[in-house]
């Protein structure tokens, strides 16, 4: 059995920007021998209590999370500085935490961006696994305009404050680098932070489709979102494969970027050991409506309503 979980999926859930089914997903999990597999839609969880559902069915353990926009102040409409958290829920309590979190998204939605900021990652997300992933998470911004090593450090601190010191990851993306110099810079900078704060790292390959013959598809999906026609040179192009891979082909592409197989073992390790840790069961077919005393002035007046009725 394969001991490498994704942890980084979405499905069409994501609304154009990823295909097939949360069930499609688990279907190519169970084909690879996967234990466990994680749905990480954005913004929401629209697909979590389908993908809750059919985990059942394939005997998959399902982990709930969901990638969000974070900005410094949600509030502030002049902080046009997002990026991307990957947040999973490790018990039912963080799950319910996660629904808080989303729904001050979705409030808080500003220029078609439902986002978080950090002050309330502090107040819900404080016991939720945090990813970092590269390319467009705050650090990758960061590294990309060459900032400092210190302000890398400070940034990271910053995360690690807001959420859980040993629940933060840094996540390498397993995709080719010789394709693209700035996935390249970002990995090997993330790779060397992770090792001076003693952070772990986790692997992604950001799950949009199941196969490799689904990136077509995939790039009319996003060309319809834009707006766009598939021959217009200006719409979203698609660099590298985001299917749902197998252990194998990770290690294939990470040891074409020069990682050893011993570090490749203990980023995959890393991505089983958080699926272990998981245990979040979600409560189905019951009423959830708060429990509501009323005043006791109503209380009477419904006493005196319901006497009247026996009378007649």
């Amino acid at each position: 059995m394969s001991w490498f979980i994704h942890l980084h999926v979405h499905s069409h859930y994501s609304l154009l920007e990823a295909i097939w089914s949360p069930e499609w997903y688990l279907q190519k999990a169970a084909d690879l021998w996967m234990h466990a597999c994680a749905l990480s839609d954005y913004h929401g969880l629209y697909g979590a209590i389908e993908f809750y559902q059919k985990a059942e069915k394939h005997s998959i353990k399902p982990l709930i999370g969901v990638e969000l926009f974070c900005v410094h102040d949600a509030r502030n409409h002049n902080d046009h500085a997002w990026w991307y958290l990957v947040l999973l829920a490790k018990t039912t309590k963080w799950y319910q935490d996660l629904l808080e979190l989303i729904s001050f998204a979705q409030m808080e939605w500003y220029s078609q961006i439902p986002r978080i900021d950090i002050t309330t990652l502090k107040q819900y997300g404080s016991d939720l696994y945090c990813l970092i992933w590269t390319p467009r998470s705050m650090l990758g911004e960061l590294i990309m305009h060459n900032e400092s090593s210190e302000k890398l450090h400070e940034t990271l601190q910053l995360l690690k404050q807001a959420t859980h010191p040993n629940q933060v990851y840094c996540m390498i993306s397993a995709h080719d680098e010789n394709k693209d110099q700035s996935l390249k810079t970002v990995n090997q900078t993330i790779k060397q932070l992770a090792h001076e704060t003693q952070t772990a790292i986790v692997i992604t390959s950001d799950v949009h489709y199941i196969h490799k013959e689904d990136q077509k598809p995939f790039e009319i999906a996003l060309s319809i979102k834009d707006w766009k026609r598939i021959y217009d040179e200006t719409r979203r192009k698609v660099e590298h494969s985001y299917h749902l891979a197998s252990l194998e082909e990770i290690t294939a592409i990470l040891l074409k970027n020069w990682y050893t197989q011993s570090e490749i073992d203990t980023y995959a390790s890393n991505n089983g050991a958080i699926a272990q840790t998981i245990d979040c069961t979600i409560a189905l077919n019951q009423l959830l409506f708060p429990a509501y005393d009323s005043p006791p002035a109503i209380k009477e007046l419904f006493a005196q309503h319901h006497d009247s009725l026996v009378e007649e």
